[in-house]
């Protein structure tokens, strides 16, 4: 975001780009976007650790069924880095 910030003091296309990419990136959707984002992945991850154990056996689905009611929840309700990001928010304003 800085090099946007630089390449965007100039008075060229490239820096009118550069000013519409900063408003983009910096509305609040794209941004709590990121964080769902951040959140989904890391519940993906565990989900693929699981499925990459050479000795992953039946009582292992068990772990991945915990996981997909995670991924339910997450319809419901934000998970921990939406959260947060939303408390700082709060806090800041």
């Amino acid at each position: 975001m800085i090099h946007l910030q630089e390449i965007s003091q100039g008075r060229d296309d490239n820096a009118m780009k550069a000013e519409g990419y900063l408003k983009a990136m910096t509305k609040e959707n794209f941004l709590s976007f990121l964080h769902f984002m951040l959140d989904w992945t890391k519940l993906l991850s565990d989900v693929s650790v699981l499925f990459q154990e050479k000795a992953c056996l039946i009582g292992d689905v068990a772990r991945v069924l915990e996981l997909k009611d995670k991924f339910a929840h997450m319809k419901e309700r934000r998970g921990k880095m939406s959260t947060d990001s939303i408390e700082r928010l709060k806090m800041e304003l």
